[in-house]
């Protein structure tokens, strides 16, 4: 079990996280979860900065649903699919992509329950 758990990173659907205990980070994407160690977490953020997102929603155009980029787990039958914003905002989870790093959030993106009194 994790107890000492650093945030590195954090955006709306998901977090990256290390824990000091084990050495192994934690990623969390809505209903996806990853453990790595160093070395597997810069192989996976390598592959997932490759992938030419363009390209694979072109080649998947005519199937049914919203989601239509691929990424293969290292079971050959298991996909994880997302759709280009997915993507990008894993890829700012993953610190692969920073553009929006600055950007103002709005009064949807705050996650806690307003209450007027």
């Amino acid at each position: 079990m994790c107890h000492r758990i650093k945030t590195l990173s954090k955006v709306k659907n998901g977090e990256l996280t290390y824990c000091k205990s084990c050495g192994m980070y934690h990623v969390s994407f809505y209903n996806m979860y990853f453990e790595f160690n160093r070395k597997q977490l810069i192989k996976f953020r390598n592959h997932i900065a490759e992938i030419d997102a363009d390209m694979w929603e072109k080649s998947y155009s005519n199937i049914r649903g919203k989601r239509k980029i691929p990424v293969q787990t290292l079971h050959q039958s298991l996909y994880v699919i997302f759709n280009k914003e997915e993507l990008h905002e894993f890829r700012e989870l993953l610190e692969i992509d920073t553009s929006f790093k600055q950007k103002i959030i709005g009064v949807q993106d705050i996650d806690y329950p307003l209450i007027l009194n």
